[in-house]
């Protein structure tokens, strides 16, 4: 999972670094990796907001996480693992590549 901090206008992004700089620009994700752990992060956010009252049409969130990652509970549980799992995703990143991801402090 490969992430690029992209630099504003003007500025060469580096070949293959992570740019962490404070300046407003856009998240590049890259890889298989990269995408699932953002679908991961994204429907645990939305979960999130489906626990606080937040509705949507067609499918719920809570039903979507039960079937993509075969949870099991009620909605509370359901999130909780969620957190869970995308702690076990960064930090079995962490571990693989001895490197923090641009978004997290050293």
């Amino acid at each position: 999972m490969t992430l690029y901090r992209l630099p504003p206008r003007g500025k060469q992004l580096r070949g293959g670094e992570f740019i962490t700089s404070k300046d407003p620009g856009a998240t590049v994700i890259t890889g298989e990796a990269g995408i699932r752990y953002y679908q991961l992060r994204a429907r645990t956010a939305a979960l999130k907001l489906e626990l606080t009252g937040m509705t949507r049409r067609g499918q719920s969130v809570y039903s979507i996480c039960k079937q993509v990652y075969a949870l099991t509970g009620n909605r509370t549980s359901v999130y909780e693992q969620m957190v869970a799992l995308c702690d076990k995703t960064l930090k079995s990143h962490q571990e693989k590549s001895n490197e923090p991801l641009p978004h997290q402090e050293p």
